[in-house]
């Protein structure tokens, strides 16, 4: 054979091994990347974390924060399998568990030391765990005192009332009564910001209400809403649903002795920072927009009005829960991270950079603020569509104010939540 051709064999099998040698390299040297998509967590969060986790798993975790349009933003990227950990609302759950995958034995089995009841019951459907959280938030009462009327002004049963804290809902719409003023049924201080479809967490309050006065929100097998029957968990009042839509609404209904707010006074937290507003409902984490809008503002955060002399106090949280889609191609490697997430050396950095109320058991415990306070007591339920029960409710508020009876507006909202249950995927 001509030697020309022995030595060009010989140099093209040369450059086969060579080229294969380099994809083989390349191949082991390949960092995994982890997409962790959020809307609520900054980098900041995990800036002590992270890097911990990548040098250790040679991985690295891309945090992809989405501000607006979450569901629909992220639902794109669920799509085409660019989510490896799906931050979501909890109330998600129950409609996007069939998207995704269950947490490891080794998270799961430990999963009711880690977490509150409350975590726990939200987290978990058909015995599977799908989420992990790593904070939380809940409503709160924020309080003006400055808008009190002078105690000169008052009788001595009046100056009583006002000196109270309002732990319940009859003492803060017996102050809201005191405090609000009206000429010509335009209201110009709001002794409580309460009613309207329009305030920014309505839906929640008219959700803890209907908890609070003994709802049961669906039936046992969650396949139709029950909040409109006579049925009382509690075993009080019949029809504790409707009760509950009609009380919230009598601080939007000018014929009512509650009546002390209208949004023709504007967005209700802006009104409340802007010192027009005695009380106002909502997370704790609006506290910061408050001082924003008016750093000058001397305002009190107390928990949440229960209902008068009530045996059962209900709470109600707010969350983003760590979740693993299926469609991931990293889902142990995502799982690993949430669950180094959850261990108490990581946490607390997380807690200390975040400054989030924290979710996990331990760390409520060592804290034991408001907000913490309040999760021992934190109800959920089957919500078959978040963002469509809050349009659903929001319609129902509406309803009422425009003159339409409680009972009645809660049997048609009934049928659609229904109609959401029915939609869902065990």
């Amino acid at each position: 054979m001509d030697k020309k051709y022995i030595i060009l064999g010989a140099a093209i099998v040369l450059l086969l091994i060579f080229g294969t040698l380099l994809i083989i390299n390349s191949s082991k040297s390949k960092t995994t990347e982890l997409n962790f998509v959020t809307q609520t967590e900054d980098e900041k969060n995990f800036a002590q974390i992270f890097p911990a986790f990548e040098q250790a798993n040679k991985v690295k975790v891309n945090l992809i924060k989405i501000d607006s349009n979450y569901e629909v933003e992220s639902l794109n990227r669920l799509s085409t399998g660019k989510i490896d950990i799906w931050g979501i609302p909890a109330s998600w759950l129950p409609k996007q568990h069939d998207k995704l995958s269950t947490a490891p034995s080794t998270l799961a089995g430990s999963y009711s030391t880690l977490y509150p009841s409350a975590i726990v019951s939200q987290n978990k459907i058909n015995n599977n765990i799908y989420g992990a959280p790593l904070s939380l938030d809940s409503l709160v009462l924020f309080a003006n005192p400055a808008l009190k009327p002078a105690p000169s002004e008052l009788n001595q049963a009046n100056q009583d009332l006002l000196a109270k804290i309002p732990e319940n809902w009859q003492d803060l719409a017996d102050q809201a009564q005191l405090i609000t003023t009206k000429s010509a049924g335009t209201i110009s201080r709001s002794g409580a910001a309460l009613g309207t479809a329009n305030l920014p967490s309505s839906s929640d309050i008219l959700t803890v209400l209907m908890l609070q006065y003994g709802a049961q929100m669906t039936n046992v097998d969650n396949s139709s809403a029950t909040f409109h029957t006579a049925v009382n968990v509690f075993g009080g009042e019949s029809f504790p649903g409707a009760a509950a839509l009609d009380f919230y609404t009598s601080f939007a209904r000018p014929d009512n002795k509650n009546y002390s707010f209208s949004d023709t006074m504007g967005e209700a937290l802006r009104t409340f920072a802007k010192g027009n507003v005695a009380y106002y409902v909502d997370y704790s984490a609006k506290e910061a927009d408050i001082k924003r809008i008016n750093p000058d503002l001397n305002f009190q955060i107390y928990p949440l009005p229960q209902v008068a002399e009530t045996k059962n106090p209900v709470n109600f949280l707010s969350y983003e829960t760590l979740t693993v889609p299926q469609s991931s191609k990293n889902q142990a490697m995502a799982w690993k991270l949430i669950e180094f997430l959850t261990t108490k050396a990581n946490a607390d950095l997380y807690y200390v950079d975040s400054g989030n109320h924290p979710a996990l058991s331990y760390k409520i415990s060592d804290v034991q603020g408001i907000v913490e306070r309040e999760v021992e007591t934190a109800k959920s339920w089957y919500n078959p569509d978040a963002i469509q029960i809050d349009q659903i409710f929001h319609n129902a508020i509406s309803q009422v104010l425009a003159s339409k009876g409680a009972q009645t507006v809660l049997d048609g909202a009934a049928v659609d939540v229904t109609s959401l249950l029915g939609k869902i995927k065990d």
